[in-house]
């Protein structure tokens, strides 16, 4: 085999490689809890997990240029798309110039079961 022709076998290797879809995955960011549409849990709730979320955005998607709110919105449309009222354990990667990915878990608000000490005991029969 040529110079040459090695060459030109590196280049056609090295191209595929770059086209066969393998991306980057660098984290950015890791969250315990998050919600674009509720502030914090009133006395009585608690989180319910509904499984496993993952969801990508890319900001020129809507031509938005900069990176300002782009991880707002991929919370955003990930709670939307789930019907998740908080993710947990979420994290946050780049994977292309203006693409970023969440992974986490899914969350719905419930109503929490009475501590013990707030159940009322009920009254023991009376045997007879």
């Amino acid at each position: 085999m040529t110079f040459a022709r090695y060459r030109y076998s590196i280049f056609v290797t090295t191209l595929a490689v770059l086209l066969s879809g393998c991306e980057m995955k660098q984290k950015i960011l890791d969250l315990n809890a998050v919600s674009m549409t509720s502030e914090n849990l009133k006395d009585g709730e608690a989180l319910k997990e509904t499984g496993p979320v993952s969801n990508r955005f890319c900001a020129d998607s809507f031509h938005d240029q900069g990176q300002i709110g782009i991880l707002d919105r991929l919370i955003q449309i990930t709670q939307e798309e789930e019907s998740a009222d908080y993710l947990t354990k979420v994290s946050f990667y780049r994977t292309g110039k203006t693409c970023f990915l969440l992974e986490g878990i899914g969350n719905t608000i419930v109503a929490a079961a009475p501590k013990p000490s707030e159940v009322i005991p009920r009254p023991k029969a009376k045997k007879h």
